[in-house]
């Protein structure tokens, strides 16, 4: 399931974007209301980077460490 940092400025992106309908505006942020199917495009179009997949999380430190940029 996808948590939501604290840097979520509540812009609403990753709602419009999120396919399973996980993550819904609660207090000016956004928040993980479901279980999602964890593809990353919340991740994508967050400018903030606000959203949190354990699986995205793990790749992108990989591709990093590895010099891999997308």
């Amino acid at each position: 399931m996808v948590r939501i940092n604290d840097n979520c400025t509540g812009c609403g992106r990753c709602i419009v974007d999120c396919i399973s309908d996980a993550i819904m505006i609660k207090d000016g942020r956004a928040k993980a209301v479901r279980p999602c199917i964890a593809c990353g495009h919340c991740y994508a179009i967050c400018p903030v980077k606000a959203p949190v997949l354990p699986q995205i999380s793990r790749l992108i430190e990989t591709n990093e460490k590895e010099g891999k940029v997308y």
